[in-house]
């Protein structure tokens, strides 16, 4: 189960990463001696959307389905921070006068299904790792990203973003581990 859930998650992030050139592409940077072209601001700050959105589903199934006070209220506590995040997120859009249409793809809304599909013994630890999953890459790409951000907007919500993914992660690991 866990496989199928990282190959989804996997699937996600290849599919955001573009060979296509874009009038606002960002620079190319090197990986393990292979250049991988950043995606454009545009694309970035769309897919960004698109993942606040399913995290808020995917906090929002929890929030439903578990029995765990803890998994309850950390998928509470994601459901108000991701929200926040997202409207954020859309006004700085806006204030950039950037066009994006976060519609959840085929991809995202597979993720959501196989959480809807858990099964009840499985469905904390599913979500726990889901969440973990989807807080570590996270990470990653705004990390990467960030460097290269030249909006001090940008570059400060994207900060405090990281700051709550790492307080995020944190907490799912913790909670994890005591399930």
């Amino acid at each position: 189960m866990k496989y199928s859930m990282l190959f989804l998650f996997f699937l996600i992030s290849a599919c955001h990463h573009t060979n296509q050139k874009e009038e606002n592409s960002l620079y190319n940077y090197t990986v393990s001696n292979q250049s991988v072209e950043l995606m454009s601001v545009t694309e970035f700050l769309e897919m960004t959307a698109i993942n606040g959105q399913m995290k808020v589903k995917l906090d929002q199934l929890a929030m439903n389905r578990t029995k765990n006070e803890e998994v309850r209220a950390l998928s509470e506590l994601l459901i108000r921070d991701h929200s926040r995040s997202n409207n954020e997120l859309m006004t700085l859009i806006n204030v950039m006068n950037i066009r994006v249409e976060p519609i959840l793809d085929n991809e995202h809304k597979k993720m959501i299904a196989f959480l809807e599909d858990a099964e009840n013994p499985d469905f904390d630890q599913t979500y726990l790792q889901m969440m973990i999953d989807i807080f570590e890459n996270s990470i990653e790409e705004f990390k990467t990203y960030n460097s290269y951000v030249r909006d001090k907007h940008l570059d400060a919500w994207m900060n405090d973003r990281l700051e709550m993914f790492n307080n995020h992660l944190s907490q799912a690991r913790k909670i994890q581990q005591e399930l």
